[in-house]
């Protein structure tokens, strides 16, 4: 078992683990390639897990200047 600080470490916050390891463990889901080896097999929610503890997932969070502006609404 992974403790939640160990993984909070390396997102900074709860919002941004769930959001880097669901979307991984989709992909795995999906039939992408695992960046860890595993000695069984596991499910992908605990292999995207494993990913991010041993820093193979590259993510960063998008700063504002990222983000579109929002269209105006028609009336």
């Amino acid at each position: 078992m992974i403790p939640i600080d160990k993984l909070l470490e390396k997102t900074g916050d709860r919002y941004t683990l769930t959001t880097v390891v669901a979307k991984r463990a989709k992909q795995i889901s999906e039939g992408a390639t695992p960046l860890v080896e595993l000695d069984k097999p596991h499910k992908p929610i605990f292999v995207a897990i494993q990913e991010v503890v041993e820093d193979k997932i590259e993510f960063y969070e998008p700063q504002e200047d990222d983000l579109s502006p929002e269209q105006p609404l028609e009336e």
